[in-house]
């Protein structure tokens, strides 16, 4: 589903193993490394943190596998907020989320804090006071990214004709493949050719109800546009949940990422697109950057509800904050650097 966000790109540093690409910044509608040169994050999304099919891989042992297994360079914390999330159980759902960026951090690799909500315009208060404590929290290290609304309206080429002032900010786009094709595509290259900075935080191979099968050739037609246009992505999802979203089968732990006999037929398909990339990582925990350019869970225990994917929202404008340092765009998401 394609989202106008603002997505913040921050500077974050434990002592561990630096992220590929060093400090990221934005530059016109590129995301550039701390050398300066265009650069695109590959990787997969968490599922939602407040249930068991999602919870169980918000762990060291999961970020470890991405990288070392999977080759990727960057994973996204979707912290869920409501339906027994954050709202209701703050100090779990932190726990889960610092966890999972704590981890990434001494991977050496990026990391997207997500606030995982539908309705975030009826938030704004709970998502200033999180913002600002985690920025707080992560203010040293250049792995973090914030996106501050998970699926607001979907439109990036009408945002694109009213885009928010500020540095480090892009726009997200979601798409499931087996569902949306060449006419959300127009509108992304409508948005870039506009100058829209476009970050493609959450994608499916399936259909947008999360469910069906893998659509490989709009998978591969999407995969050129990104790959052409140097557009950063994270699959939908690491999750066991019994969907053709799911890149792990039904009963998969954390402990069972890196094994190809867990992965289902989108998580298969995945894998291969993200170990035939250079993301600039090496499994000794030094990253090596290419030179080239270029149902609810613990502590209930439930399980999700299901057919819980991503309907669009609308999105309300809501106010800004120094402490957090995001914005909410109308029509849209933010993302943060």
């Amino acid at each position: 589903m394609l989202s106008k966000c603002l997505l913040y790109v921050f500077a974050i540093g434990l002592q561990a193993a630096a992220p590929p690409y060093g400090q990221l910044s934005v530059v016109g509608t590129k995301l550039v490394g701390a050398n300066g040169q265009e650069v695109a994050l590959h990787g997969m999304s968490l599922f939602w943190s407040q249930w068991t099919e999602g919870s169980t891989f918000y762990n060291n042992d999961t970020i470890q596998a991405l990288k070392c297994s999977w080759n990727a360079n960057l994973v996204r914390a979707a912290m869920g907020v409501e339906m027994g999330g954050y709202l209701d159980n703050p100090t779990t759902e932190l726990a889960k989320l610092y966890a999972v960026v704590d981890a990434a951090i001494d991977a050496g690799i990026y990391v997207i804090i997500d606030w995982h909500d539908h309705n975030a315009q009826n938030h704004a208060s709970a998502a200033v006071s999180f913002f600002s404590a985690v920025s707080q929290k992560y203010a040293s290290y250049p792995n973090v990214i914030y996106e501050t609304f998970n699926e607001p309206l979907q439109d990036v080429d009408v945002a694109a004709g009213n885009p928010l002032s500020g540095s480090n900010l892009m726009y997200t786009l979601h798409y499931y493949a087996a569902t949306h094709k060449q006419y959300l595509r127009d509108k992304a290259q409508t948005a870039l050719n506009q100058g829209l900075p476009i970050f493609v935080t959450e994608y499916g191979t399936v259909e947008a109800s999360g469910d069906g099968q893998v659509d490989q050739q709009s998978s591969n037609d999407w995969y050129t546009f990104l790959d052409n246009n140097n557009i950063s992505h994270a699959n939908w999802a690491i999750e066991n949940k019994a969907e053709g979203a799911a890149a792990l089968t039904p009963g998969s732990t954390a402990q069972q990422v890196g094994d190809d006999t867990r992965l289902t037929a989108s998580g298969q398909f995945v894998k291969n697109k993200l170990r035939s990339q250079n993301n600039g990582i090496a499994c000794s925990g030094v990253s090596n950057p290419p030179q080239t350019t270029g149902g609810q869970t613990s502590p209930a225990g439930q399980t999700s509800p299901a057919g819980q994917t991503s309907p669009p929202q609308t999105n309300p404008p809501a106010p800004t904050t120094p402490g957090a340092q995001f914005r909410w765009a109308q029509h849209g998401q933010s993302l943060e650097l």
